[in-house]
C-alpha cells in the first residue's frame, strides 16, 4: 500500500470509528431511559429508537470498514430514530416491503437459461 492508498483509507477509518462510538453512546442512552421508564412514559420509545439508531450506526460502521458508503436502508434507519414520528413511518415502510416480499411468488423450479443466453 502505497502513501496514496493510506491517506484514502483515513477517511473512512475515521468514519467507522465515530459510527462505533455513537453507537455505544446510543446504548447508554438506550439504558437510561429504561432505568427511568417507570417515572418518564415515553422513555421506553425513547429506548428502542437508540436501540435502533445504535444498530444503523455499528451496520454504517461495518461499511466504512469495508471502503463503502452505508446502504440507503441504514442511512433510512439512522435518520428515522430521531423522532417518533420519523421511527414510526420507518417501521411501517419495513413492514409493507415484508409484506410485498412475502406477497411475491417465490422462485419457481430451476430453468436453464435460454439458448444463446449465458448470463
Amino acid at each position: 500500500m502505497d502513501s496514496d492508498d493510506s491517506r484514502q483509507d483515513l477517511p473512512f477509518d475515521d468514519l467507522a470509528r465515530t459510527a462505533e462510538a455513537i453507537a455505544r453512546t446510543a446504548e447508554i442512552s438506550a439504558r437510561v431511559h429504561d432505568e427511568v421508564g417507570e417515572h418518564l412514559p415515553s422513555a421506553a420509545e425513547h429506548a428502542a429508537r437508540d436501540r435502533m439508531f445504535a444498530a444503523a450506526e455499528r451496520e454504517a460502521a461495518e461499511a466504512y470498514r469495508a471502503r463503502r458508503i452505508p446502504p440507503p436502508h441504514v442511512r433510512e434507519a439512522i435518520k428515522a430514530s430521531g423522532s417518533a414520528e420519523e421511527a414510526q413511518a420507518y417501521a411501517e415502510k419495513q413492514r409493507q416491503e415484508q409484506q410485498r416480499e412475502a406477497a411475491q411468488p417465490g422462485p419457481g423450479p430451476e430453468q436453464p437459461p435460454a439458448a444463446g443466453r449465458h448470463d
